[in-house]
């Protein structure tokens, strides 16, 4: 080998030798070709020079061809390395007695389990210990550890139902049973801390000390041999909160040594080399977030804010190696998150439209290819998808996208699909999981989505703990609540970081349209043009003269403006097609001539969109070099599609406004051609583009300007105003970073009208939509953690946002459970044995104190009121706890009013409830006091009056005339020293409404019941029934806050039951809540109603049906638009229409029934049959021209529902492999190949090279 290196060296030289270029030799390159063994030599520079005289070396063999004769005379008969000294040791043989009894014995199972002992990062001390599983032998199927053996190679991408999900982050491990219980014959037993500890763990020289801690007994593996732990030791254990911590001491640490000649006690301290020895005994792991948390622990604050105004100086020092640069100087909120993603902290971003959050997303892919880890990028939408793929296509090396029709390198690095597919792997347990660092959830906003938001919820619930978190959102005001909850799910800090900074800051400004001929000579003040006025500036100030000028812009000078919103009065509002052509044929003048395209105009209707492009398209904005690329780009993405769908009318229409400059996009638009828009806008061939809403999410594609064609926007339920949320989102597009100072956003004034200023500055300045939660149970849902034994459907509505304003008190529920439970611990027992009915005495009371406010608040506004509420009525006040005499009597706006004499000391504690019928009499210290109470401050209203004067009472200085109504109230208690007699309330009030005399007789009832207690006789009732009070009040303290605590609280619980109901009444699951065959199949339907579909497979709709009437009878599931004509169905198609109803029907019933409150219409409603004509014929290969021309629905619309039963098809297809119908499953994959042709599955562009 070193005469062939010789001979390279020698070659190197001459080939320089002969020609003039200055490449040196390290710039030599070897290359090896093929398998030919051959090695040539090439310069790597890029010189003109053609080097002539390369030679070709043959390379030295790595082998003999002899290779087998070599390593037998080397290894098998070469005897030159055996001992000669020692002969003995080569071969030994170890003589053993026969036991054949040793085989009917078997060794323990082997521990699976090891300890995991964590240390505060702080003093090195250890905080807790967890149990570690070491092997997992389990599989995919019957285990939720991430170190259970992996399946198939065909379901590492998706998973499959019949596997488990991982075991969720943040979620306790599920209880395993170390040892075997204890059994009469077996070699387990009772392991108990206060005289039986193992000392010397099998193979060590030193044991440990422990204390005798109150802790609950262990059952351990008895060992062959077992220390006596010493009678004292250092505080090495202790038991807290029913979770053993470790603290290991600063100073010193105690070791026993046992052996068979002595017993000594060694004290090692930090300085000797033992110290060392006893740390590497422990499997230390050091980390700010313990595995194991305490209850206190969880009181703690998971998200922290960061403070973005502070800089980075040192940011290149703490990052020397960045896992990806950038040409340009980051922001300092990209800087902070950037380190957080180093540190592997899970990160919160919220910032404005076009901030530069992708940053952050970008950098967490580096990261992944620089671990050699996986990057998981979710988006809300497809085409959102689609887009994000393209781009990071440009920038890393290793990218894949999952949606429901596209697959493409799915074993990727970096791996972008929609939130439902990445839901539907956590679920099936796909092990690609396994390799995931990064999640990136773009758009997190989007959660508040009523349909999909759920979506959001799950899948954060569901990723494992090594997953890390990336959210992008919009600004939203409660970042930090969020942050909280996903924290204290996950048991992970958040970082949460929020920027109101826009990049390139917005101006608003208010067009009034062209100026008429009668208003020509206003004279418009404070506006940079006669129909655009400025409404607020760049620094959030509402300029009132811009207003003013606009509202003048509207109305003659004669006329008078409306202070409301609406027309002005006196202006005649023309609003017909004519008059928006002439505005937009304003607006666009004005665009030009201020220089504000590319503009982007939303509008919040598909047909208005196309209406109001086609008033402009005298208009032309493109030059000869535009128009040129524009054409070439179109024709080129035509080329996709056969000759016949080229000459769609949408596609000819598309094409002549791009030619002009001019853009639509909206749902109904061809996905191709929205597409070819997207791009061309993204190049600035497209200087003015009609967009609805949708344009606004998540696409990186800003404009000069923003034109808002209206304000107002239906919903789905009714019109109203934009949210500020939606305001921002769609204003945010406004502005160029590095291109424009300023991004300019107009608001149209249609009609003459301009909207209120206060409308105007809450939707521009207005707080966003707080991130609401939109957590509800399904079905599926519900049947896949079914399947899971390690966690319960509980847990994950327990974990949802929405229950987070609950959970998040449980730390503080439990410390005043443990507060309650000691205060009840020192209550001392009562020892009477008359107090033996004291329940029944509490009982009683509670019952007449809920009682008596409703009856009193009723009776006491009757006309017999004032009467017997008179001067010197006897009355027990429930709120001071004593009796008291009624002075006056009122009723002052519908409330009435009673002024009342009490005595009672200050300092007279008594207990929270009376006793009644016994009442405390005030003692003879007590002073007087007068006070006005009302209806449900009485207690009970006696048969008792005092006579005295009440004018008289205090007209006198002196308290003689007090003292004497004290002497009558204390003969009163001297003459009923068991209780006052009660007032005939039927009689006195003259009670006729049943409802009250029923209540009234049951307060009676209670009250007279309480004389015949035993415990009446008892001297010191007052004070055992203080401290029985007390009692049950902890104890109804406590079962409340156990009550909050448990499942029972969920919100969601009772839909759950009644949900688990449906199942178990549809078969498919059992008493035992065992997922059925039926419960199977409807795991895997993901895309509509899975029961709906799981009954139309079991009762055979599908078995006697052809390909292209299953996939036509599946739209009506799939397809959601409303208002769309009836479609002309076969007769074929009929009756599976009426099948499809029937079922539908029974199960709508059958949640009636379980006391789900959805009416059977409402749940009919869902299924939409508007396009199965259209998917029948599409599915028997008719050209999409004359599909159009069956329905109303527009070409978009079509295509995506046709796209989405490409996945419904799959669904059902694997239903068929579970159910085991093998010709079903042939059907559904002719039906999926059926409508998988031309123009509705063609390439997407962003996807395809």
């Amino acid at each position: 080998m070193n005469s062939f290196m010789k001979e390279l060296e020698n070659a190197e030289k001459d080939i320089f030798a002969n020609s003039s270029s200055s490449e040196p030799l390290g710039t030599l390159n070897f290359l090896k070709y093929g398998n030919s063994n051959q090695v040539q030599i090439e310069p790597l520079g890029h010189s003109a020079f053609l080097y002539t005289n390369l030679k070709t070396f043959e390379v030295p063999p790595l082998y003999n061809d002899n290779l087998a004769e070599v390593l037998e005379e080397s290894f098998l008969t070469d005897t030159s390395d055996l001992s000669i000294n020692n002969p003995v040791r080569l071969q030994q043989f170890w003589e053993h007695e026969l036991d054949v009894t040793s085989l009917f014995h078997l060794e323990p199972t082997p521990c699976l389990y090891n300890y995991k002992f964590l240390f505060d990062p702080k003093n090195g001390e250890i905080t807790s210990f967890s149990e570690e599983l070491l092997v997992d032998p389990s599989e995919a199927s019957s285990s939720c550890s991430l170190l259970r053996a992996p399946s198939r190679a065909q379901y590492f991408v998706k998973g499959t139902s019949e596997q488990l999900p991982f075991l969720p982050g943040g979620m306790a491990q599920p209880e395993s049973r170390v040892c075997a219980p204890k059994h009469e014959n077996s070699k387990f037993e009772e392991f108990n801390f206060d005289d039986e500890l193992l000392v010397f763990p099998p193979g060590f020289q030193h044991g440990l000390v422990f204390d005798k801690p109150d802790s609950p007994t262990w059952r351990l593996v008895e060992s062959a041999s077992r220390g006596t732990p010493p009678s004292t030791s250092n505080h090495i254990m202790k038991s807290e909160d029913n979770v053993f911590v470790f603290t290991l001491e600063e100073e010193k640490v105690e070791f026993t040594e046992d052996n068979e000649t002595m017993n000594m006690n060694l004290t090692i301290t930090k300085d000797d080399e033992s110290y060392e020895e006893l740390k590497s005994f422990l499997k230390v792991e050091t980390t700010s977030q313990p595995t194991l948390l305490s209850k206190e622990l969880l009181a703690e604050q998971f998200a922290e804010a960061v403070d973005i105004t502070k800089t980075v100086p040192d940011f290149y020092t703490k990052v020397p190696d960045l896992a990806k640069t950038y040409p340009f100087e980051l922001d300092t909120f990209q800087k902070q998150a950037i380190l957080c993603l180093e540190n592997h902290h899970n990160v919160f971003v919220a910032a404005h439209t076009s901030a530069g959050k992708t940053v952050v997303a970008e950098y967490a892919i580096a990261l992944c290819q620089k671990h050699m880890t996986r990057a998981i990028y979710t988006s809300p939408i497809k085409s959102l998808s689609n887009q994000k793929f393209r781009d990071f296509k440009n920038i890393f090396e290793n990218v894949g996208i999952l949606t429901g029709d596209i697959q493409i390198n799915a074993e990727a690095s970096c791996l972008i699909m929609t939130t439902e597919i990445l839901r539907s792997m956590l679920y099936r347990g796909a092990d690609l999981i396994r390799d995931v660092e990064w999640v990136i959830f773009d758009e997190v906003h989007y959660v508040n989505d009523v349909d999909r938001g759920v979506v959001w919820e799950e899948v954060i619930i569901m990723l494992p703990d090594h997953v890390g978190l990336v959210m992008l959102s919009a600004t939203v005001p409660n970042t930090m609540e969020f942050a909280q909850w996903i924290g204290q799910t996950k048991k992970k800090k958040v970082y949460v970081i929020s920027t109101s900074q826009r990049p390139v800051p917005l101006e608003y400004y208010l067009f009034t349209g062209p100026v008429l001929p009668t208003r020509k000579d206003v004279n418009i003040k404070y506006s940079i043009d006669q129909s655009l006025h400025k409404f607020m500036s760049a620094t959030k100030e509402i300029l009132n003269h811009g207003y003013e000028s606009a509202k003048l812009a509207v109305a003659p000078p004669a006329k008078k403006t409306s202070s409301k919103f609406g027309p002005v009065s006196g202006v005649t509002v023309v609003s017909n097609p004519q008059s928006d052509k002439n505005l937009y044929i304003s607006l666009v003048n004005v665009l030009e001539k201020h220089i504000l395209v590319p503009t982007v105009i939303f509008t919040f209707s598909k047909k208005r969109c196309e209406t109001n492009a086609s008033s402009i398209i005298s208009k032309n904005f493109t030059d000869a070099s535009e128009k040129s690329h524009i054409k070439v780009f179109f024709d080129a993405a035509m080329k996709r599609l056969n000759e016949n769908d080229r000459k769609l009318p949408q596609l000819k229409q598309t094409e002549a406004f791009l030619m002009k400059g001019i853009g639509v996009h909206h749902g109904g638009l061809l996905p191709i051609l929205k597409e070819i828009v997207e791009i061309l806008f993204s190049r600035g061939l497209v200087k003015i583009l009609f967009a609805t809403e949708t344009f606004a999410m998540g696409v990186n594609m800003p404009a000069r300007s923003v034109v808002f064609d209206s304000i107002r926007k239906h919903d789905g339920n009714e019109f109203r105003y934009l949210l500020p949320g939606e305001f921002t989102q769609m204003a945010g597009r406004a502005g160029r970073r590095g291109l424009d100072s300023t991004g300019t956003v107009i608001l149209i004034c249609k009609n003459n009208e301009v909207p209120e200023k206060s409308s105007l500055s809450l939707m521009m300045t207005g707080k966003p939509t707080k991130l609401v939660s939109q957590f509800r149970l399904a079905y599926n849902m519900i049947i896949n953690l079914l399947r899971v034994e390690a966690f319960k459907v509980e847990d994950m509505m327990k974990r949802s946002f929405s229950e987070y304003s609950t959970q998040k008190q449980a730390p503080q529920h439990e410390k005043e459970i443990k507060k309650s439970q000691l205060l009840l611990a020192s209550l001392e027992a009562i020892n009477c044995s008359n107090c033996t009915d004291l329940n029944d005495l509490y009982n009683a009371n509670c019952q007449l104190h809920l009682i008596s406010p409703e009856i009193h608040s009723t009776l006491f506004m009757s006309n017999q009121a004032s009467k017997v509420l008179s001067s010197g009525r006897v009355i027990v006040l429930r709120s001071f706890n004593t009796v008291a005499c009624v002075l006056n009597f009122s009723i002052t706006r519908a409330i009435p009013q009673i002024k009342v004499l009490i005595f009672r000391s200050k300092d007279f504690s008594l207990a929270p409830v009376i006793p009644l019928p016994r009442v405390h009499a005030p003692p003879s210290s007590a002073h007087n006091e007068v006070l006005t109470i009302q209806a449900r401050d009485v207690l009970v209203v006696t048969n008792h009056k005092i006579r005295f004067g009440a004018e008289k009472l205090f007209q006198c200085k002196k308290n003689e005339e007090f003292k004497r109504v004290y002497d009558l109230l204390m003969k009163l208690f001297g003459a009923y020293p068991n209780g006052f007699e009660l007032l005939n309330y039927k009689k006195d009030f003259k009670v006729s409404e049943f409802y009250l005399c029923e209540k009234v007789l049951r307060f009676e009832e209670l009250y007279y019941s309480l004389s015949n207690l035993n415990c009446l006789a008892c001297s010191e009732l007052f004070k055992h029934y203080n401290e029985y009070f007390q009692r049950k009040s902890l104890e109804e303290k406590m079962d409340f806050l156990r009550f909050s605590l448990s499942d029972q609280n969920l919100a969601l619980l009772p839909e759950y039951h009644q949900r688990i109901r449906v199942l178990q009444k549809l078969n498919y699951i059992n008493e035992d809540l065992v997922v059925q065959l039926k419960g199977r199949v409807a795991c895997e339907v993901t895309t509509c109603d899975e029961l709906l579909v799981t009954e139309l497979i079991v009762n055979g709709v599908f078995s006697t049906a052809p390909p292209e009437h299953i996939v036509a009878l599946l739209s009506c599931m799939v397809f959601q638009e409303k208002n769309a004509s009836q479609p002309i169905l076969s007769p074929f198609l009929l009756k599976g229409k009426e099948e499809v109803l029937n079922i539908a029907t029974v199960i709508a019933e059958t949640q009636l029934e379980c006391g789900l409150d959805i009416p059977v219409d409402v749940y009919l409603e869902q299924l939409n049959f508007s396009l199965v004509e259209v998917v029948y014929h599409w599915a028997r290969g008719m050209p999409f021209s004359e599909i159009t021309e069956l329905t109303e629905v527009q070409e978009g619309s079509i295509v995506r529902c046709i796209m989405r039963l490409d996945e419904t098809c799959r669904d059902v297809r694997n239903a068929a492999r579970v159910i085991g119908d093998p010709l079903l499953y042939e059907k559904l994959e002719q039906s999926s190949a059926m409508i998988k042709r031309d123009i509705v599955f063609a390439a997407s562009l962003y996807t395809s090279q």
